[in-house]
C-alpha cells in the first residue's frame, strides 16, 4: 500500500514539475500598433529554420491603437525576426527577438529614434468623454473620481461652470495595459447650480458621448446616458433673386442624400423667405461630419449653389446674378429691413 502511495505521489510531483516547465517554456509578446495606420502584415520568422508564422494581423488587419498577443515556445537557439507592413506600405522589422515575455510597440516612421522600428514599451493610450450638459441648468461641479484609488481629481468646470446645452471634453491617458475593467474604473460625478447631483460609478476606458440628464428626464437609476443630445440649426433663406425660386435643396455632401424641394410646388416668391432646420446629434456637427450643399434654381433657369454649408443658425440670401461679387450666389446676411 505504501509503495502504491509513494508511486502516486511521485507521478503527481512529476506532473506538477512538467506543468511548471511547460509554463516556463512559453513567452508572450504583446504587440501594440502605434504606427498611425492599420498594420496589414505581422509575422515572426524562425531565424534558424526560416519558418514563417501565420499573419498575426489577421484578414482585417491590426487597427492603429490595437494589440495582439503572440506566443513563443522556447528551444535551443531560440531567435526570431518580427516583421510588419502597414496599409501605406511602410515596413519594419526587428531581427533578434529572444525568448521573453515583453510588450512591443510598432512605431511610426516619424517616431523612430534609432535603427529599429519597435520599442519594448507599453504605449500611452487616451480616451475622451464628451460630456453634454442637458440638465436644464448650469453644472458647477464635474469630477472624474478614480474608483480604485479614491482620487477625486480636479473640478473640470470650476471656473465658469458648464452652461446648459454646452459640452466639455475630458481626456484620460494611461498605459495600454491598464485599460481593463479590473484596472480602470471612474466615477463621473456632477452637481448643478440648484444642488441637483448625479453620478455614474462604473465608467470604463472608452471614447463615448455622455449626457448629464435632468431629474425629470431620468428613465432609470442613473443620471447620465451614453448618447449625444439632439441639436438643431436653422437657415433662414431669403429669395432676393428678383424672380420666383422653383427649386431649393439641401444636399448632404458626405452621403449624397438630397432633401425635398423646399420651394414646393408653388415656388418661393421673390422677397419671400423660408426656415430650413436640420437636427443631428451634438457630436455630429463638426466640419468633418456635417457639410451641406445649398442649391437653387429660379423660374428663368438661373442656378446657384453653396457646397460648404456647415452647422450654424444663419440668414442666407439667394442673390441675383448681377449682385454676385464673388464666386458664390448667396450671402450670409438678411436683406435690408429683415
Amino acid at each position: 500500500m505504501r509503495k502504491i502511495l509513494a508511486l502516486l505521489l511521485a507521478v503527481a510531483l512529476l506532473l506538477a514539475c512538467t506543468a511548471v516547465l511547460a509554463e516556463e517554456e512559453t513567452c508572450v509578446y504583446t504587440v501594440y500598433n502605434v504606427t498611425g495606420e492599420k498594420v496589414t502584415e505581422l509575422y515572426v520568422t524562425d531565424n534558424a529554420t526560416g519558418e514563417k508564422s501565420v499573419n498575426y494581423a489577421g484578414e482585417e488587419g491590426l487597427a492603429n491603437g490595437a494589440s495582439v498577443e503572440i506566443s513563443g515556445v522556447n528551444k535551443e537557439g531560440y531567435e526570431l525576426t518580427l516583421s510588419f507592413k502597414t496599409e501605406g506600405g511602410y515596413e519594419g522589422s526587428f531581427p533578434t527577438l529572444h525568448f521573453e515575455t515583453v510588450p512591443i510597440s510598432l512605431l511610426a516612421a516619424d517616431a523612430l529614434s534609432g535603427a529599429t522600428q519597435i520599442n519594448f514599451n507599453v504605449p500611452d493610450v487616451s480616451c475622451t468623454y464628451t460630456v453634454f450638459n442637458v440638465t436644464g441648468e448650469k453644472v458647477t461641479e464635474l469630477y472624474l473620481k478614480d474608483t480604485i484609488t479614491g482620487e477625486a481629481g480636479e473640478n473640470y468646470v470650476a471656473e465658469a461652470g458648464l452652461e446648459n446645452g454646452a459640452s466639455i471634453e475630458l481626456t484620460k491617458t494611461v498605459k495600454a495595459d491598464a485599460t481593463g475593467r479590473d484596472k480602470f474604473v471612474l466615477d463621473l460625478a456632477f452637481k448643478t447650480e440648484s444642488g441637483y447631483e448625479g453620478s455614474f460609478p462604473t465608467l470604463h476606458f472608452e471614447t463615448v458621448p455622455i449626457s448629464l440628464l435632468a431629474a425629470d428626464a431620468l428613465s432609470g437609476a442613473t443620471q447620465i446616458s451614453f448618447t449625444a443630445p439632439d441639436v438643431t440649426c436653422t437657415y433662414t433663406v431669403y429669395n432676393v433673386t428678383g424672380e420666383k425660386v422653383t427649386q431649393l435643396y439641401l444636399i448632404d455632401t458626405l452621403t449624397g442624400d438630397i432633401s425635398e424641394n423646399y420651394a414646393s410646388e408653388e415656388g418661393l416668391a421673390d422677397g419671400a423667405s423660408i426656415d430650413l432646420s436640420k437636427t443631428v446629434k451634438a457630436d455630429a456637427t463638426g466640419r468633418d461630419k456635417f457639410v451641406l450643399n445649398l442649391v437653387f434654381k429660379t423660374e428663368s433657369g438661373y442656378e446657384g449653389s453653396f457646397p460648404t454649408l456647415h452647422f450654424e443658425t444663419v440668414p442666407i440670401s439667394l442673390i441675383k446674378v448681377d449682385a454676385a461679387s464673388g464666386a458664390t450666389t448667396i450671402q450670409f446676411a438678411a436683406p435690408e429691413g429683415k
